[in-house]
């Protein structure tokens, strides 16, 4: 009879601490670090929530770089959205995590035009607040 009443109270406990301390919502950090099906043909939504996390981490990284120690530097700017363009990619023509890719594209134009002694292409004001307010919902405040 004592080890059942033993056995139950270990068992409330357990049921107590798994489901009493759940630490909420993911962070960006989290999805980013987790691994995607390396298949792309059977990725589901969350492989691409993890991709859009993981293109969000870094194009804050980029993105604040460019309006600081990167400013006018297209070259590196071209390069660094190049580069960030083969994570965020994968978000082509995703329903939902399309605008962080179309943004980093756009930028990465803009940049390697400007490189090139052009004057720019239109990077859409629409788009880039899609891709924020997109990040923003990752919990990656792009403009902070």
């Amino acid at each position: 009879m004592f080890k059942k009443i033993i056995f139950g109270m270990v068992l409330a406990s357990m049921f107590v601490l798994t489901t009493g301390c759940s630490s909420g919502p993911l962070s960006a950090e989290d999805l980013a670090a987790r691994e995607t099906e390396s298949n792309a043909s059977q990725w589901d939504e969350e492989d691409y929530k993890t991709i859009a996390a993981k293109s969000c981490l870094k194009y804050k990284e980029v993105f604040n770089k460019s309006l600081r120690e990167w400013y006018a530097n297209w070259s590196i700017q071209g390069t660094e959205y190049t580069m960030l363009g083969l994570t965020s990619g994968a978000l082509d023509d995703h329903p939902k995590w399309n605008p962080i890719a179309k943004n980093i594209n756009e930028l990465k134009y803009n940049a390697i035009n400007r490189a090139s002694g052009g004057s720019g292409v239109a990077v859409s004001t629409d788009v880039a607040i899609e891709a924020f307010n997109l990040c923003n919902e990752l919990g990656v405040d792009v403009n902070n």
